[in-house]
């Protein structure tokens, strides 16, 4: 069953995190009119690239999928099966740090 982590706001960036980090998307359903903006990957990693201080606001940032899925995979998380994973995560993003190990972008 799908977790609704968040609620984006107008001028709200998604999907950079499987460029960034390499792994799976974002998944993001509307509940109203979207207007939306999509950026090739290539041209995106060249901002990156390009505007190193655009490229820190992104390396430097935790995702709450991200804290999320290292949350869900604990064993003392999953040893107790009442556990409200999306509070955890919620709970946890506001303390996360991001330690960046560059791969795409060289500054």
């Amino acid at each position: 069953m799908p977790v609704t982590l968040s609620l984006l706001e107008p001028g709200a960036i998604f999907g950079d995190i499987s460029l960034l980090r390499n792994i799976a998307g974002e998944p993001a359903s509307a509940s109203t009119e979207v207007i939306g903006l999509t950026i090739e990957s290539g041209e995106f990693l060249r901002l990156l690239q390009r505007y190193l201080n655009f490229a820190q606001v992104f390396q430097n940032r935790p995702y709450r999928t991200e804290i999320f899925d290292i949350v869900a995979v604990q064993p003392e998380i999953q040893a107790y099966g009442d556990v409200d994973l999306k509070e955890l995560a919620q709970n946890g993003f506001s303390q996360a740090r991001v330690d960046w190990a560059p791969r795409l972008i060289k500054s």
